[in-house]
Order: structure tokens, then sequence, then C-alpha cells
């Protein structure tokens, strides 16, 4: 895992971020439409010898081109992707989980010798987003599969994005997957329009630039002039587009859950649950845990080890009143010279000052459970975002300025559903808009001891909410 340096990491993540929405199509396909036509400029193309007739036509259609090769071809391959004149170069990095800090050097060397040349790091781990029926949980070594009914899993690249947004301050999270085509059927005519809407607005609506992956199918209808795939293209480039509206915009993201680690897949699964259920994180490096204030937070999770200055910061702050998690704590800690208040086999709960600190001894084994403990652990207070009728829908909520508030919305079942919102914060002006029906619809609102509550009345797919104050 990388090691971050720490007066960028501070420096960026103590300031509102610039939001993104940048969808590149990667092309495969000997025909392209035009830039025009499609109403993108950017796509992605295989560098192989093979492809120069397919970047030629790409370059004569308007595209700007964006070279991909591996981490391993990148440094041979960047003199020549600079000569052909080509916008930019795709990194694409191995492995299942973020980047480690030698890709990272690597762009960096490449930078500096083209700087003419945009130079993207594709981010290892991304996954389709989809809903599924079930989900497994390891509980002591035996797996147990979830009902359907009870929780429908998610499959999301929420964790992977506040990760990279942390951890490389200075680049926008460029996420990608392949399409996971279960039958042939599906292989053959590829996926459905609203699998497209699903991934453009996962990423727009959390900050993040996509490459979206045309299967052949749609590639050779487009290029054909095929009434069906225009259609369906139409429906996509509308997400693209409003997506896209994001880009520039300064965000705040609203969290009072910090999460503190350095290990992406240690914590992950247990963070990805954060997700899933809509609790507000964010992740914190451990250097910046430790220089910087921790007012605004109401809960932190640290995974161990912890240095000793962390585990100063986390007495001070349950002292003055906050909760401490440490999962898989090892060590001599000050708050132990006390009975704990509460234990088992599993964890101790002590106090400490006005707050707790809770000591998981085992690493998280059911982030489900792990992901309920910890609203339960917020003062009622201090639950900052709810949503009702939502088991499919994830939500995101940044400050655009000082009075407004921006709630993105995002419905993983891709069915129609009316949604029951109560976020913390007086607001007097809602209005509602998506990528079908456009901008804006007024909504009312109710206010209750320093929540507003809300109805979105219609969310597809994805949906964005803007909140003023009086």
């Amino acid at each position: 895992m990388r090691i971050p340096r720490i007066i960028l990491i501070l420096a960026c993540t103590l300031l509102p971020r610039p939001g993104w929405g940048r969808v590149l199509i990667r092309w495969a396909e000997p025909a392209i439409p035009s830039s025009r036509a499609l109403g993108v400029s950017d796509v992605v193309i295989t560098w192989a010898p093979q492809q120069q007739t397919l970047i030629e036509a790409a370059r004569n259609k308007g595209f700007h081109i964006y070279a991909e090769v591996s981490a391993e071809q990148a440094r041979a391959e960047a003199a020549r992707i600079a000569r052909e004149g080509l916008a930019g170069m795709i990194v694409k990095a191995t492995g299942s989980s973020p980047a480690p800090q030698n890709h990272q050097k690597l762009i960096q060397e490449i930078r500096s010798a083209y700087p003419k040349l945009s130079v993207l790091l594709l981010e290892p781990g991304g996954k389709q987003p989809q809903m599924r029926g079930t989900m497994v949980v390891n509980r002591n070594g035996i797996l147990e599969v979830s009902s359907p009914t009870r929780q429908p899993w998610i499959d999301s690249n929420v964790a992977l994005i506040r990760f990279e947004r942390v951890y490389d301050p200075s680049e926008t999270p460029l996420i990608g997957f392949d399409w996971n085509l279960t039958d042939d059927l599906e292989r053959r005519l590829g996926p459905l329009p609203e699998d497209y809407l699903l991934a453009i607005a996962e990423a727009g609506a959390f900050d993040a630039d996509l490459i979206l992956n045309l299967h052949p199918k749609l590639q050779q209808g487009l290029a054909q002039g095929e009434k069906e795939s225009w259609a369906s293209w139409q429906r996509i480039r509308r997400y693209i587009a409003f997506y896209s509206q994001r880009h520039g915009q300064v965000l705040k993201p609203q969290a009072n859950i910090g999460v503190v680690t350095h290990d992406y897949d240690a914590s992950y699964e247990a963070v990805n649950l954060l997700a899933r259920h809509n609790i507000p994180f964010r992740f914190i490096t451990p250097q910046e845990f430790t220089a910087s204030p921790l007012e605004s937070l109401a809960l932190i999770i640290a995974w161990s080890p912890v240095n000793e200055s962390s585990v100063r910061k986390m007495a001070d702050f349950a002292s003055s009143g906050g909760t401490a998690v440490l999962v898989g704590g090892q060590g001599n800690f000050p708050w132990r010279s006390r009975p704990p208040i509460q234990k088992n086999e599993n964890a101790a709960i002590y106090t400490q000052g006005s707050g707790r600190i809770v000591e998981l001894s085992e690493p998280i084994v059911d982030p489900e459970a792990f992901a309920q403990d910890v609203r339960r652990l917020l003062k009622p207070q201090q639950v900052e975002m709810s949503l009702w009728n939502a088991l499919t829908v994830l939500a995101n909520n940044d400050q655009k300025s000082g009075t407004e508030d921006v709630l993105e919305l995002v419905n993983y079942s891709e069915q129609l559903l009316r949604v029951q919102v109560r976020l913390k914060g007086i607001f007097s002006t809602i209005r509602y808009e998506t990528p079908e029906r456009g901008c804006c619809q007024s909504i009312p609102a109710f206010h209750d001891h320093g929540f507003t509550e809300f109805v979105v009345p219609r969310l597809r797919v994805g949906g964005r909410v803007h909140l003023s104050g009086e």
C-alpha cells in the first residue's frame, strides 16, 4: 500500500475538492461514428500495432484519443504515443486493490518526460455496479448466505473511490471494469441500457471518472446506424451529459465518521458495508489523524497497528465526547488501566472522559453486523442521513457552497422507487432533478429537531437533490 506525501495529503484532504463526472468510452471495433454524433470527446483504444487504423479513424472523427497500455509497457511506449500526437495515455495497473506507490511514481516520471501528454492511471479493483440477490458472510469460518428479501447485496465502487480520493488526492479516481455477462445470450447481446446508466450514475455521483466499456454489439450497431442501438445510446448520452455537470464544482463531503487506515484490503469489507448502509464516512490517513483537528467527527474507526501518537489522539477524542473504535488492537493502552464497562470474547468498551473507546480484539468477520453496530453507537442527533424505502439506494451528500447541499442518489435495482430522506440541517428550498426529467422539481419539506425530511418522488437510476438554507 502506498505511503502518501504528508504535506500534499494534509493540504488536499482538509480542503473542498472539485467534483467530476467525466466518461471516456472504450472502443475496439474497426468502424466508429463521429465524436459529434456520439456526444462524447474522449475515446480509449488499446495500444497495439493492429489498432493504428482505428486510431487514425477516431482521430479523423474528432475524438481525443487515449492509448491504453499496461504498467509494464508504459515507460517504453510513452515516446511512441507522444510522437503520434494522441491526447493521452492510460496506464492500466494490475491487481484487485488500489495501485501501489510504484505506479504513482511511474505516472509522475512519464508526465515529467512528456509534459504535453495526459497520463492517467486506471485503478485496479473496479467492479461492475449491480444488485445481487444474496450476500455471503463468514461467521467463525462458516459461510452463511443471506436472504434476498432481507438485504439485497450491492456491488459498488464507493469504497475504492473514497479511498483513492484520500490516498491520492491530487488525482481524480479513474475506474473501469469488465461486464459480468453470465450466459450465452447476455454475452451475445451485451448489457442492458440500464446497466450502462448505473455505471455512469455511480461514478458521477461519487466523484470519479469512468472508462465505459461498450459491448461489441452496441459498437457495431452504432457504427452501422442501427435504430435500436442509437435509441439506447441516446439514453446513455443523456446520463453522460447529466453527470458531466459536476465537473469543476467545488464540493465538500459531509461525513461525521472517520475511518483511519492505510490498508485498503484489511478494511474493505467493513467500509464497503458502511457505504452500503448509507453511513456517511470519510477515510483519514494515519498522518492526517494525528495532525488534524477532529471536531467535525462523532465517531472514528481505526485499524491497527496504531502508534503512540494515534493512541493519544484516540484518547483525547473520546475524552471530549467522541466514540473511538479500535479494530484488532494490540498493545498497552492507557484506557485499560480501568476495567471495561462491558466485555465479551471479541470486544470491550471503556469509558474515557465523556466518551467511549470500543476495542475489537479480532478482525471483522461479519461486516453487515459491524455496520449496524456502528449506527447504534451514534446518538440520534449524530445520524446525519437516513433513507427509507431505499434498500437498493446509495447516497452521497456534498456541500457545494456555504448554504447549499447536493445529495446524489443511485438506485442499483434500476426499478422506480419513492424514497424518503432525513438529513441533518434546516433546508427551506429543495429541488430535484434526474437525467430523464431534467431540472428541477420542487419538493416540500418537513423540519424536525434540526433535521429536514422530504420524499423523492421518482428515482429510477440516478437523481440529484439540491438543498438550500433559509
